[in-house]
């Protein structure tokens, strides 16, 4: 019982660190890639002010009570070859005084269609998957854990597909995502860990203004596949900015 008891308190307090921004696992970006020769660095605050598409603040109360602070994440991209980009992002959440989270996240996108009008306008289909880690530190702030903390290591490996509509100089972005998610439960002294695993569904709308300095701001949703409606919605804004190269079609 008491192991039991113990993987239910894990699963809940991973969940508040989750709530806090981890669960939106990649950084805002444009559906277009990144040129070879060509950076582009920025930086992001995300929020999770709802903990689910009825708007109820009570489905917060299925977790342990705190105070969840915005997420930042700090991300780089590059060309790899025309067409094609990589990129890598590192974060950091918190809820007080339940944890801290800070994770890293490597993935990869592809354009796999374009088409132009005569207009100037652009319309492109790409696709990336991505993995990384986190690791959470529960109990970090709660005093009546006389200061300590377990350290709760975790695996997210996302798939993404990407819309994206370039007029103006504006990028609108839609994207829809599958996220398989792997996390560490440790139990009671003496009894092996528990590897949980959750497959999320949902996407984010963007817009990315012209560039080189690229203002971005994103709704996110993301929610277990078992119970879509308890995703929270997280509001993301944020900077792009290009350094070195040439400023090709998808920097301006």
């Amino acid at each position: 019982m008491r192991g039991l008891v113990a993987i239910a308190r894990t699963a809940l307090a991973m969940a508040v660190v989750a709530a806090s921004g981890c669960v939106t696992p990649t950084s805002l970006q444009t559906a277009s890639t990144v040129d070879p020769g060509t950076w582009r660095v920025g930086a992001q605050l995300s929020s999770a002010p709802w903990c689910s598409v009825t708007f109820t603040p009570e489905r917060c109360a299925l977790a342990p009570k705190g105070l969840p602070l915005p997420e930042l994440r700090a991300s780089a991209r590059t060309g790899l070859a025309p067409r094609t980009d990589v990129g890598l992002s590192l974060s950091t959440s918190a809820v007080i005084p339940q944890g801290v989270s800070v994770g890293a996240l490597f993935d990869a996108k592809r354009e796999l269609w374009s088409s132009g009008s005569a207009s100037g306008s652009r319309q492109l289909i790409a696709a990336s998957v991505g993995a990384g880690g986190h690791l959470d530190l529960i109990g970090v702030f709660d005093s009546s854990s006389g200061g300590g903390g377990r350290v709760e290591p975790g695996i997210d490996i996302p798939i993404a597909g990407w819309y994206g509509l370039k007029q103006g100089g504006w990028e609108w972005v839609v994207s829809p995502r599958f996220v398989e998610r792997m996390a560490i439960a440790r139990t009671v002294p003496g009894q092996p860990n528990l590897v949980l695993h959750s497959e999320w569904l949902g996407g984010t709308l963007a817009a990315v203004s012209p560039g080189p300095f690229h203002f971005v701001a994103g709704i996110d949703y993301l929610a277990p596949v078992g119970d879509l409606a308890s995703g929270p919605i997280t509001v993301s804004v944020g900077g792009l900015l290009v350094l070195g190269g040439r400023r090709g079609a998808n920097d301006r």
